[in-house]
């Protein structure tokens, strides 16, 4: 796991790359995201934020365009992968001054022969800028999981059963007499939270704190497999405790990459680092039309700080 202190050093030794250059006459930085300022919409996953109208983003947690102004369509390849076929929308609704407020659902359903899960997740997220550079968020999601059948074996993706190292022709007999004797069905809801701060130093590098969790997670199952022995209902839930997950993550964003490295803990393995890092390219969009129309500025001896939406550092 990342400590801090590595964080810290990745953190300087970046921030500190840029060098000024003299362009007409005068010193000034060239106009790079680490001699940028802030720029406080750029996150979108952890913010009440969204992609800008016609920008893109490809990445490992989710791959979205923006569709309309304050309005992105997204969606995880990974899933649709698997079988597990998602997609989800998010909607910048009110903008007042250093308040943001959106909603947002998403969607997943997965198809098993006879079995049918799905999940829908409505939500909301508050993204207040107390400060300049630093800005706090809130927000909140209901789940609704549901799911009934008994899952075909011959319709798991081949990369599951060849991860597990399973021959799905192997449990054709489980799956028969499971079909033979019932069904089976459960469902869940819950509320997850998440809070998170950031603070940027300017329009490439920052520090994101995130702690979230389920509050009031319930499941109730009913299953019928003689096989295993089971013919009964089952409840049961789950609350902060058994879910939190608290994350320091150092963002570096680039004109075309994204990059976020952290550490933190979980009570359930591993899901500190899905919170804590990812990756993803992202291109188009007004912000990086500028950038790129800033770029050429300077290179052609021009004051990049003539751009819309450009500050650029002058040397001392």
């Amino acid at each position: 796991m990342p400590t801090i202190a590595a964080l810290m050093v990745v953190f300087f030794g970046i921030a500190v790359a840029g060098t000024p250059v003299t362009t007409a006459g005068a010193t000034v930085e060239k106009p790079v995201r680490g001699s940028l300022e802030q720029h406080p919409y750029g996150q979108i996953d952890y913010t009440a934020y969204t992609l800008e109208w016609g920008e893109a983003r490809v990445g490992l947690a989710s791959s979205g365009i923006g569709v309309l102004p304050r309005v992105h369509v997204s969606t995880v390849p990974v899933l649709s992968v698997l079988k597990i076929y998602n997609g989800a929308a998010k909607w910048d609704a009110v903008r007042a001054g250093p308040l943001d407020v959106s909603a947002a659902v998403s969607a997943y359903v997965l198809p098993l022969g006879d079995f049918l899960g799905t999940v829908v997740a409505p939500g909301a997220t508050v993204s207040l800028r107390v400060a300049e550079p630093f800005t706090l968020h809130a927000g909140a999601r209901y789940v609704d999981a549901r799911g009934s059948g008994i899952p075909d074996p011959a319709a798991m993706p081949k990369l599951v059963t060849g991860a597990l190292g399973v021959d799905p022709a192997d449990l054709t007999g489980i799956y028969d007499q499971a079909v033979a004797y019932g069904s089976t069905s459960f469902a869940a809801q819950g509320t997850m939270v998440r809070f998170a701060a950031d603070v940027r130093f300017n329009r490439r590098d920052s520090l994101v704190v995130q702690v979230g969790g389920l509050v009031d997670g319930s499941l109730a199952a009913h299953a019928a497999a003689p096989v295993f022995g089971i013919d009964e209902s089952v409840a049961g839930g789950a609350g902060l405790a058994d879910t939190l997950t608290a994350t320091l993550s150092y963002q570096a964003s680039f004109r075309s990459l994204d990059l976020r490295l952290g550490g933190g803990t979980s009570a359930l393995p591993a899901a500190w680092a899905v919170q804590g890092n990812d990756i993803a390219m992202r291109a188009f969009g007004r912000t990086r039309r500028e950038e790129a129309r800033a770029i050429a500025a300077w290179r052609s001896g021009e004051d990049p700080a003539t751009i819309s939406g450009i500050s650029v550092a002058s040397a001392p």
